[in-house]
């Protein structure tokens, strides 16, 4: 290549706990011309190899490294992060970076003539405040770190709004219950009610627990990140137990919609053995996870349904097995090049039951007996959506157990083949092409803001934030067509709720009234909820707690949906 004179020159800096020890541990890159500069520096030094400036970093926070280099202006932003704001910087006299500009040495010399003349016309001061300028690195403070500098507020809050949902959605099935007409199926949803606040409480009564070791624990990174991730688990279940009244309430009324999507079926076998494999040894029982060559393919069918049906599976086989083993095998058995049907067998080596409780087993709020709930929980619920999934994929179910004997369950589904697609978990990959959009975002709760503000800047959205209905309103009325390419709404709201706020919208003047996609985000979970936000001029309904890939989905969906710009107004 053909380099210019330098222009810029920088500092350099060690940046790490330990300076002065006889033969130092540094974090350096082997192929950087960096690590060449300080050949002597490195003379009686142990180099260690990483090739991200990040990775050094981490290298030196975890001990494995004494120290690092970097430029000043680096050493400025990394140190401002609050995982890195412990480490000591020490100036290194008589080095510094410097740096020019350089082309290829088959392109044209005019070009370099032409770069070496721009840089010589500009003077010196000139020159410093370009530098100034364009060398300061801000670093911007995310979520995560807002969560881990405000740990025990985070976790507190988090512990309060588990807290409401499970105490709104318990006094709605409180008040559903109160409308059955039939003398034994309200005592039944009664005891079923009953059970469903115990199970609530035993998830969260490990939420509360580990929320105070994790504040407890607040000096000690490690313990408080495996704390938090129990919280997560524990909170997961909870919200699972859940969505399981919600199913049952949108079964029940066959309102509940099967998707058809491509997934990945190892991204749901790798799923459930995370999920149950540390749970079951904490009980002295194996889980053994057998899949044929098929691991590997993507299919066509709904991945929430079908991680659904084996986890309520797997959960049953666990609370009846109290030592041995449970047992997951996943096959095909019919396969015509465009459709494959998979055989998924669990089996336990647990009590088995009864020839009684087999006819009765898929019936909504049945058990064996009133012990049953006492000594295994559970509320009757899960093996009764089970088979109503399973008929609605055009499956089937069926057990085989024997009292003392364990018991298998086979569920056959049948999917369509389809390509194989990119992996869909990451936030930041999954964005739809959303990069770049303008969504105004209407919710009157401070946190709800900043969580969906901050979901979406990771996939390139900016979010203009109000807290009410009416101000959301004012907002699109007074802003130029093209401004917004979505609105979120959440419903519950003071002055305009977000039913009134989009009714208003739909009736105004604005030139993108009818064609502005309006998408309702709300805890208004159930199945009606959905269908009332559609029929009050919404174009979908995203649930909380907000699943960042279906936010992301859906609002790419809309927004694609919506009519060309000649086709608007």
């Amino acid at each position: 290549v053909r380099i210019t004179q330098p222009f810029f020159s920088s500092g350099i800096v060690k940046v790490g706990r330990n300076f002065d020890v006889p033969r130092p541990r540094v974090a350096v890159n082997k192929k950087a011309f960096f690590t060449y500069l300080m050949k002597k520096d490195l003379a009686n030094a142990k180099q260690l190899h990483f090739g991200k400036q990040s990775d050094r970093f981490d290298a030196v926070v975890s001990g494995t490294a004494d120290y690092t280099y970097c430029t000043g202006a680096q050493a400025n932003y990394y140190l401002s992060l609050p995982k890195y704001s412990k480490l000591g910087i020490q100036e290194m006299v008589g080095y510094e970076q410097k740096v020019c500009i350089s082309i290829s040495k088959k392109s044209d010399p005019a070009l370099m003539f032409i770069i070496s003349k721009c840089l010589a016309s500009v003077t010196s001061d000139e020159m410093n405040r370009i530098i100034q300028a364009n060398n300061q690195i801000v670093y911007e403070t995310t979520l995560a770190d807002f969560i881990y500098i405000h740990r025990g507020m985070s976790i507190s809050v988090l512990v309060m709004l588990i807290a409401l949902i499970v105490f709104a959605v318990t006094q709605i099935q409180v008040d559903r219950l109160k409308r059955v007409a039939s003398e034994k199926a309200s005592k039944a949803k009664s005891d079923f009610l009953s059970q469903v606040s115990h199970d609530m409480r035993t998830p969260l009564n490990s939420i509360i627990g580990m929320t105070y070791l994790a504040i407890d624990a607040k000096n000690d990174p490690e313990k408080a990140a495996s704390y938090m991730g129990k919280i997560s688990i524990s909170g997961k279940y909870l919200l699972n137990l859940i969505n399981n009244v919600l199913d049952m309430s949108a079964i029940e009324a066959g309102k509940l919609k099967i998707i058809h999507a491509p997934f990945s079926l190892r991204e749901v076998v790798d799923s459930l053995s995370s999920v149950y494999t540390s749970q079951y040894c904490s009980k002295d029982v194996a889980l053994e996870v057998h899949v044929s060559e098929c691991l590997d393919e993507w299919f066509v069918g709904d991945q929430l349904r079908v991680n659904q049906i084996l986890m309520n599976l797997l959960s049953n086989a666990y609370k009846f097995t109290d030592e041995g083993r449970v047992q997951l095998d996943i096959k095909p058995i019919a396969d015509n090049g465009e459709q494959i049907t998979l055989r998924f067998k669990i089996s336990d080596t647990g009590c088995g039951m009864s020839e009684d409780m087999r006819e009765r087993l898929f019936k909504p709020f049945e058990q064996e007996s009133a012990s049953t709930a006492l000594h295994h929980g559970g509320s009757g619920l899960g093996l009764s959506i089970v088979k109503n999934l399973v008929s609605m994929m055009n499956g089937r179910v069926n057990v085989d157990s024997h009292k003392g004997e364990g018991s298998t369950f086979t569920v056959e589904l049948p999917f369509e083949r389809c390509a194989a697609q990119s992996p869909d978990s990451d936030i930041q990959t999954v964005d739809g092409g959303l990069s770049g959009r303008r969504v105004l975002l209407a919710d009157d709760n401070e946190i709800n803001r900043l969580l969906a503000s901050e979901l979406l800047k990771k996939v390139g959205v900016t979010c203009d934030q109000t807290v009410s209905g009416k101000e959301c309103f004012d907002r699109f009325l007074a802003s130029k067509p093209g401004t917004y390419d979505a609105i979120l709404m959440d419903i519950q709201m003071p002055e305009m709720n977000g039913y009134e706020a989009t009714a208003a919208i739909r009736a105004s003047s604005h030139p993108e009234a009818v064609t502005i996609p309006i998408v309702a985000m709300t805890a208004n979970a159930f199945t009606e909820d959905v269908a009332k936000s559609i029929a009050n001029g919404m174009n979908d309904h995203v649930p909380k707690p907000i699943e960042p890939n279906v936010l992301f989905s859906t609002l790419s969906r809309v927004i694609r949906e919506r009519p060309a710009a000649q086709d608007r107004g």
